[in-house]
C-alpha cells in the first residue's frame, strides 16, 4: 500500500494554495478554473477562492515576519508556554491514551475477549469521557481551571499508583 501511494502521489496535481505560495499564481488560477469553474475563467466561485487564497497567503507572510522567539521574550509568554507544555505532558501521563489505543489487548488480558463486549465497554467509556469533559467545563467556570488541575491530576496520579500497586 505504501509503495502504491508513493507512486500515485507523483501524479496528483499540486494544490492551488501551494502553487500560489510558490509564486506560480497563473498555474493556481488555471487549476481553480479547471477543477472548480468547469473551464469558466469568470466563474464567481473561482474568482472568490482565488482572492481568498491570495489574501490568506499575504496575511500568513505578514505573520511570519514575527519570529518564534517572541514567545520566549516576556515572562508571561514563557509561563503560558510552560503551562501549555505541562497540559500536554500531564494528559499523556494520565494513561488514557494507552487505554484508547490498546483497549482490545487490555480487555483480552483481563478476560474480556468478546469483541462486542469490548466495543460496548469502549463506547461506554467514550460517552463517560464526553460527559466528564462537559462537567469539567461547567465546573471550571465556577471553581476555576487552576483548582481543577491542582486537584484532579494529583488524585489521578494516586489512583494510577494504587492500580499499579494492587497488580
Amino acid at each position: 500500500m505504501a509503495v502504491y501511494i508513493l507512486v500515485a502521489v507523483q501524479f496528483v496535481p499540486e494544490t492551488p494554495r501551494f502553487l500560489m505560495g510558490q509564486g506560480r499564481v497563473e498555474e493556481a488560477f488555471d487549476f481553480l478554473v479547471e477543477y472548480h469553474g468547469n473551464g469558466d475563467r469568470t466563474d464567481k466561485l473561482v474568482l472568490f477562492e482565488f482572492e481568498e487564497m491570495k489574501n490568506a497567503i499575504a496575511k500568513e507572510r505578514e505573520a511570519k515576519a514575527e519570529q518564534w522567539s517572541v514567545i520566549l521574550r516576556s515572562p508571561n509568554n514563557r509561563k503560558r508556554l510552560g503551562l501549555a507544555s505541562l497540559m500536554i505532558f500531564m494528559t499523556n501521563l494520565s494513561g488514557s491514551s494507552i487505554i484508547y489505543w490498546y483497549y482490545t489487548i487490555i480487555y483480552s488480558q483481563v478476560g474480556i475477549t468478546d469483541p462486542t463486549t469490548q466495543t460496548g465497554i469502549q463506547a461506554g467509556l467514550n460517552v463517560l469521557t464526553w460527559f466528564s469533559q462537559i462537567a469539567a467545563v461547567a465546573l471550571g467556570r465556577k471553581v476555576g481551571r487552576k483548582t481543577i488541575l491542582l486537584w484532579v491530576w494529583p488524585l489521578l496520579l494516586v489512583c494510577l499508583v494504587g492500580l499499579c500497586a494492587t497488580r
